[in-house]
């Protein structure tokens, strides 16, 4: 549970309010990389194990490894995002591929889509305020205003969105970086869940502080972990060997049966 303090509360550890384009600057400010190439390793749990034979539900996802998968993710700022998906026996499943305005995805597999194999954080990163404003409308965020909200452990980060309801993120104060996305889902049954992403673990590479890990969770419980295993920053990204590796995807993909995977 979280406690919100509205824009001119008093004493929120010393962190000032600020409005967006000042808020955007600051995090603009703290942005040394213009192309890079990650690796990540991504472990999946079910949030919602079955009961146990006495009727209780655990309190601690299930891992579930057969389901897990690694990403080779090319990166350049406004411009490039290739992503390729491999699965636990290494096979390529997915592949995304977003460049200068150029989109094209193939899926080899069921249950991958570009949103799940998004590294979201990458447009966090950008220096141009469109990039950013883009994808905080992509998470579902409606308002750029600023507010401080406490988290269940009295920590005090800017809220960008509207300050009591709907889509949000939570800005560091200290660091100007991204903490977490977080996102209300209405159940069937009028209960409602926040969805979190989560980034933990930052290191500093190249004079750019980067989580380490993101951590997706549904009502507090973890859906998916996401691992940076490798990272370096490149100036030249090969556009044209993994443009045409999308093609020759692109030209051989069959239909996939579509299923719905709710551990995802």
């Amino acid at each position: 549970m979280s406690f919100l303090w509205i824009c001119g509360s008093p004493d929120l550890a010393g962190a000032s309010l600020m409005q967006w384009p000042d808020l955007l600057y600051q995090m603009q400010e703290q942005v040394s990389w213009s192309g890079m190439r990650f690796e990540t390793k991504v472990q999946v749990f079910d949030p919602l194990p079955p009961r146990k034979a006495d009727g209780t539900v655990s309190a601690v996802s299930l891992p579930l490894p057969q389901r897990g998968y690694t990403q080779r993710i090319h990166w350049k700022d406004s411009s490039l995002l290739a992503v390729e998906t491999f699965s636990a026996s290494g096979s390529l499943v997915h592949h995304w591929w977003s460049y200068e305005g150029e989109q094209r995805e193939w899926r080899g597999a069921p249950g991958f889509t570009q949103d799940e194999v998004q590294w979201l954080w990458l447009e966090f990163t950008s220096r141009r305020r469109l990039t950013r404003e883009q994808a905080l409308r992509e998470w579902g965020v409606r308002s750029f205003r600023v507010s401080q909200e406490l988290d269940g452990d009295n920590n005090v980060y800017y809220r960008v969105g509207h300050p009591t309801s709907g889509a949000h993120a939570w800005i560091d104060p200290q660091t100007f970086q991204l903490h977490a996305l977080r996102q209300p889902i209405l159940l069937p049954d009028g209960q409602e869940w926040m969805l979190e992403v989560i980034y933990l673990d930052f290191k500093t590479y190249r004079q750019q502080d980067y989580p380490s890990v993101a951590e997706y969770r549904l009502n507090g419980k973890l859906l998916k972990k996401m691992t940076i295993t490798q990272l370096e920053r490149i100036g030249d990204l090969p556009v044209g060997s993994l443009r045409e590796q999308s093609l020759k995807l692109k030209a051989a993909e069959l239909p996939i049966r579509k299923v719905v995977d709710y551990a995802r």
